[in-house]
């Protein structure tokens, strides 16, 4: 009886988590979407381009603030005071150090890309890392105890807040500056309400076995996060050392609206199942179940979704940001459909969630070496050519191995992670059919004609399709956002 009230408790927890987590990042997207228009509007590539530039570095450090700490604090069954404590104070001590050497080495980064306008930028965005790390442990408590109504909120709130920074100062001529401007108030907002939501309040001190409880778990993901972020931004690096600013600028757009196509969804999801599957580590069968159920309802929304946006990339770029970013759209073209595959990038969780963070670096630093290859392989056709190298090793070599390896933590095969979304992806496929013979007839038409008709066109195919042949995933999406007392997840 226990159990079953456990589990029922648990499920519940993940439904509620799941449909909160959702409504904070449709309203972070409908509201992303709003704020990119207007700073494209008044920005230039070029602008984006210097900031993407800062952020290749300034990104990597975030990964030495968080130390592996926060999924550290997520996972483990027992948990202390000495714990949370110990992992603050190491991330304070990490980010001061890190604040000092970015400041410092402002000049260098300048003189990397050749460009002296990023040195006050980089020591500007500095003090970041410390805002950054003041909130590390207070997220990862509201994460632990999955109230995602409250992370959603804060989310939600230091979005808007930094936003209108950037679009206030943008419009007042601030330039990219108006984009670092966004950076440091998010933070600020977002470490306030963690700080008040949380009602956590740390005390001083540093306890050994604290230490070396949480390193043992955090050193593997600090490692597969170093090795994964510089397989993730090698591309950024190499484009805007050798093609410049304004083409790093498009590049990096395209890869944003990638990321919103796929794991903004899939970040939505394994956010809330991380901490809950780290509670069924013990119960393999439930765990796959649990997998294998997420799978068919992300990929439901990311699969018509990214093909969507790589099928009318032309009407959405021109619609949306104007004809100044037209190089993008060949870009999201391509990048769209590696989208459609990340949007099932879960290895990660599984192998975090079942305590082998070990495997989490392994399968890094292998598809880490892979990444970086291809980027290089592609440089000489410019930015295209890295968007294309890219996603053909995605498809071909890192795809196939990560979720092999994923799947036999869980007894299964790469095939079964396929199999698991072939109805979903029947319904993309014809989707898509409809959409491409569409928009070749209304080519003649003004741009958001094109985007708005073909968008209610695909979005109305999709759903008799969903409808007519009766696919599961859709069913199961329906019973996680209306029902509240239906039983442990169904298995396939």
């Amino acid at each position: 009886m226990g159990e079953g009230v456990e589990r029922g408790s648990l499920t519940a927890k993940v439904r509620s988590g799941v449909l909160w987590n959702l409504a904070g990042q449709v309203a972070q997207q409908v509201l992303r979407i709003g704020f990119s228009v207007l700073l494209a509007r008044l920005l230039t590539p070029r602008e984006f381009g210097l900031m993407g530039m800062v952020g290749v570095f300034t990104g990597f450090a975030g990964i030495f603030i968080e130390l592996g700490l926060g999924q550290a604090i997520i996972q483990r069954k027992h948990l202390t005071p000495h714990h949370l404590s110990t992992a603050l104070s190491l991330s304070l001590v990490s980010a001061g150090g890190l604040c000092m050497l970015f400041f410092s080495a402002s000049g260098l980064i300048a003189l990397i890309y050749n460009e002296p306008s990023l040195k006050p930028l980089v020591q500007v965005l500095s003090f970041q890392f410390l805002l950054s790390a003041t909130g590390l442990v207070h997220g990862a408590l509201l994460r632990r105890e999955m109230r995602f109504k409250d992370l959603a909120f804060i989310e939600t709130a230091a979005f808007v807040a930094g936003s209108s920074v950037a679009v206030a100062a943008a419009y007042l001529g601030a330039g990219v500056w108006s984009l670092v401007l966004n950076s440091l108030a998010y933070a600020a907002v977002s470490m306030a309400l963690l700080w008040w939501r949380s009602g956590w309040r740390p005390h001083v001190g540093v306890s050994k076995a604290a230490v070396h409880d949480l390193w043992s778990y955090g050193k593997h993901l600090m490692g597969f996060n170093a090795l994964n972020y510089w397989a993730r931004n090698a591309d950024n690096y190499l484009i805007g050392k050798y093609c410049g600013a304004a083409d790093l600028g498009a590049y990096n757009r395209a890869y944003q609206l990638m990321l919103m196509t796929s794991q903004q969804l899939t970040g939505n999801v394994t956010g809330v199942l991380f901490p809950a599957m780290s509670k069924m580590q013990d119960d393999v069968p439930r765990f796959r179940n649990a997998l294998l159920k997420s799978h068919r309802v992300i990929a439901l929304f990311a699969f018509p979704l990214a093909a969507g946006v790589s099928l009318l990339a032309e009407p959405l770029i021109l619609a949306l940001f104007g004809p100044k970013w037209k190089e993008v759209i060949p870009l999201i073209r391509v990048l769209a459909w590696t989208g459609l595959g990340q949007s099932l990038s879960t290895q990660g969780l599984v192998f975090n969630s079942l305590g082998r963070p070990d495997l989490t670096f392994k399968v890094g630093a292998t598809n880490s070496v892979i990444f970086v290859l291809s980027f290089l392989c592609g440089l000489p056709w410019g930015a295209m050519g890295v968007a294309v190298a890219y996603t053909l090793v995605w498809w071909l070599i890192v795809f196939p191995f990560s979720h092999d390896m994923a799947a036999r933590q869980m007894g299964l095969r790469f095939w079964h992670i396929v199999w698991n979304v072939r109805e979903v992806l029947f319904a993309t496929l014809a989707m898509a059919t409809a959409v491409v013979g569409l928009d070749y007839w209304l080519e003649p038409f003004m741009p958001i004609i094109r985007l708005v008709v073909g968008a209610c066109t695909g979005a109305a195919v999709y759903w008799c399709v969903l409808r007519v042949f009766r696919i599961g995933a859709y069913e199961e999406a329906k019973a996680v956002i209306f029902t509240t007392s239906r039983g442990p997840l169904r298995e396939h």
